[in-house]
């Protein structure tokens, strides 16, 4: 799926920034637990790997604020960047860049009491009475930097100092560390901190260490290599696509299917009426199974009976089609691409 890069320009500096968005893997769940009944067995599950991940993606806009303080004219923020690195993607939440050095920001929103335990190299979370151990995220960022370090050496033959921060968005979280003076907590701080931080880097690294072009060609590099990831719900979870409800869901009352009536979707529960329901299914069937779609797939799924009605529904929307007649294949990526 085609990524949206943003360029801005201020003055003769030019800030390139690949916005943040909503993961994909939100859009596709929310779309699975639309069409998924409520007594499906993996539905809590669903439904709690869901709020997980909207939870992150809270945290990564919460910072944003701060770093909205830094200045366009020195440095360069690239969101949600993920790269191959020999046999293996990796995935950053923020990556800044300046003419001094390049900072990799991973960001965790998490609530309760958060030990670091040294001994065991263990990250334990303690919330509502309840102990919970997570993967360590100081193994990540220590691991995200090497493949970095690696990448851009391989990539560009730079060697540019890189560091790492993790980050804690949630400011109620209490922070705790079994050794709290050790140096793998440096890295270790909260929101509020981020602006500070930046400026003792600004101190470590005084000199810069690549010219205004290379710092450019560093980002359009990073930019084109970015591969965004590509994930299949269903697959994941094990369901099985007789599972998955079809037809048109109405958007007031969430009663299914509703029909199609005089132009209008007309839900036979409520009376609710939409001109364009259909647009929602397609998204959900983009989203869940593919951004092509047959005329044959497109009326199983919205309960439509006519081919023509069909066809003249696609083309009325303006979806691109390669093939003809019974060979017609219609392309729904523009519903997802945000």
């Amino acid at each position: 799926m085609a990524e949206i890069i943003k360029i801005q320009t201020k003055g003769e500096s030019i800030l390139i920034r690949k916005e943040r968005k909503i993961p994909i893997k939100v859009l596709k769940l929310e779309a699975l637990l639309r069409r998924l009944s409520k007594a499906h067995l993996k539905y809590p599950l669903i439904k709690e790997d869901l709020a997980k991940i909207k939870a992150g993606y809270r945290g990564e806009q919460s910072l944003d604020y701060y770093l909205s303080f830094l200045s366009n004219d020195k440095y360069h923020i690239l969101h949600d960047l993920r790269l191959l690195h020999k046999t293996h993607h990796f995935q950053i939440d923020s990556l800044l860049l300046s003419p001094n050095f390049i900072l990799i920001m991973e960001i965790k929103n998490i609530a309760g009491t958060l030990y670091f335990d040294h001994s065991f190299n263990q990250f334990i979370r303690t919330f509502d009475g309840k102990e919970e151990v997570f993967p360590n995220p100081l193994f990540q960022i220590v691991r995200h930097k090497m493949q970095l370090t690696n990448w851009l050496n391989e990539h560009l033959n730079l060697d540019v100092p890189v560091e790492t921060l993790l980050i804690f968005s949630n400011a109620s979280a209490i922070i705790k560390s079994s050794n709290p003076h050790s140096h793998s907590m440096k890295p270790v701080i909260q929101s509020a901190e981020l602006i500070s931080k930046v400026e003792e880097f600004e101190k470590k690294y005084k000199m810069p260490v690549m010219t205004d072009k290379q710092l450019k060609k560093i980002i359009k590099n990073l930019l084109k290599n970015h591969t965004a990831s590509e994930v299949d719900v269903l697959d994941s979870y094990s369901i099985l696509p007789e599972d998955i409800i079809i037809g048109v869901i109405c958007s007031h009352c969430e009663s299914y299917p509703i029909n199609k009536i005089n132009g209008n979707w007309k839900c036979r529960t409520c009376g609710n009426l939409a001109k364009r329901g259909h647009m929602d299914a397609l998204t959900d069937y983009a989203l869940l199974f593919d951004t092509k779609i047959s005329n044959k797939e497109m009326r199983s799924f919205l309960n439509l009976n006519s081919r023509n009605a069909a066809a003249y529904l696609m083309k009325k929307e303006g979806f691109p089609a390669e093939g003809e007649k019974k060979s017609t294949v219609y392309d729904l990526s523009r519903l997802i691409n945000q």
